[in-house]
């Protein structure tokens, strides 16, 4: 007989880290659905809904792999994790002694995530300011230009809730958080019902302007 069971766990795939209980049979994962008891989220999205087929995809990578002929060859052999590591070790040194600890880059991954962290910190012990994440792609600049427009950032109040005795009224533009981020939509949702007026600029039919009290459906290609 097969031995099934449900492990609770945090979706890794964004910076959020949505709830999951993960279906296990003889120790396979079978399906990953959104934790009924947790606080965060009452859904998954896309992402994490596919975790079960790249988590066993078979063009997986689970071992470090080094090139074993020219770049470009495509060809690779296994080695152990103690020879991967000595060999970046010994790369890097190599770079510092020749050129300095300001000749490395760092990518780094999401911002709310551990990996991101300990990036940060490993910058900082080798010497380098060079450290790049996706935060600076698709976040900083707005950052910036919020905090200069109006002092603050709206990313913080996504992520603690929204709250209707300060937000009168909160505009999506060009969002549909039901399905990117059905956490922050659960917080958008219960600050619309205690009496935050919500407008949903959007030419979709979507979850949330079915919910706005306002929405403005723009022609595309026409704003």
């Amino acid at each position: 007989m097969s031995r099934a069971e449900i492990k609770p766990g945090t979706c890794p795939v964004c910076g959020f880290g949505c709830h999951v209980n993960a279906h296990v049979e003889d120790g396979r994962v079978t399906k990953v659905e959104p934790d009924p008891d947790s606080f965060m989220n009452r859904r998954l999205c896309e992402r994490a809904v596919a975790a079960v087929d790249y988590h066993h995809h078979p063009q997986r990578l689970n071992h470090p792999l080094k090139r074993a002929g020219q770049r470009g060859e495509g060809r690779w052999q296994r080695v152990t994790w103690e020879q991967a590591l000595d060999d970046i070790a010994a790369g890097l040194d190599g770079i510092r002694q020749r050129y300095g600890p300001e000749a490395v880059l760092v990518l780094g991954g999401s911002p709310h995530g551990p990996a991101d962290a300990a990036a940060w910190k490993w910058c900082n012990l080798w010497g380098t300011p060079n450290f790049f994440h996706l935060g600076k792609n698709c976040g900083e600049a707005e950052f910036l230009a919020e905090c200069a427009m109006y002092g603050c950032d709206t990313i913080a109040g996504w992520a603690e809730g929204l709250d209707p005795q300060q937000t009168a009224v909160a505009v999506m533009w060009g969002a549909n958080l039901s399905q990117s981020y059905p956490r922050l939509w659960n917080n958008w949702r219960r600050a619309h019902g205690e009496g935050m007026k919500l407008i949903v600029v959007d030419p979709r039919p979507t979850p949330c302007t079915a919910e706005a009290d306002i929405w403005l459906q723009l022609r595309p290609g026409t704003d």
